[in-house]
């Protein structure tokens, strides 16, 4: 989409629409984090379709708000995305990861840990600022605390600003 130079306050329409029309079951859907980070590298530009919003680990380690959340792209028929503007702070570091990490559990009958559960363990980990190792670290850790290998694929990405 962005190669056929579609707008980037319409590729999620667009996405929408194609998922829909090839739909042919209920497992055909996507979750998508779309980011646009500032050229002064200040804010960031958000649209959540069903995927969770990434994580602030530097300065302060916390999630991003979820409030804007639309549903999943592909199961309803019309899906509006608003884009969230969020602030970035000095030295920030963003961690993104799909539902494969997030879905890992407390144990093999556990809860899932969802962010509040993947934060709790990055605070044991506790990366240093610029710590290029954390994904890594981060995957085995979940994996442990999960019990085993994680049910879903699992992607992990982690974005730096400008040093402060």
């Amino acid at each position: 989409l962005v190669l056929a130079g579609i707008p980037e306050p319409d590729r999620l329409t667009y996405l929408q629409d194609i998922l829909v029309s090839e739909r042919t079951n209920d497992e055909l859907f996507a979750t998508v984090c779309t980011l646009a980070v500032a050229p002064d590298r200040a804010s960031l530009g958000m649209r959540l379709a069903g995927h969770p919003p990434p994580a602030l680990l530097h300065p302060h380690l916390t999630a991003l708000p979820d409030h804007e959340v639309g549903p999943a792209l592909g199961v309803l028929d019309h899906v509006t995305s608003n884009q969230v503007t969020v602030p970035l702070p000095p030295g920030w570091e963003l961690l993104l990861a799909t539902d494969g990490l997030l879905e890992g559990r407390d144990g093999p009958t556990g809860e899932r840990l969802g962010w509040d559960g993947v934060l709790t363990e990055i605070a044991t980990i506790n990366p240093p600022p610029g710590d290029d190792t954390l994904p890594d670290v981060l995957i085995d850790h979940i994996e442990r605390r999960n019990g085993g290998p994680l049910t879903d694929d699992v992607a992990v990405l982690l974005l730096k600003g400008p040093k402060a």
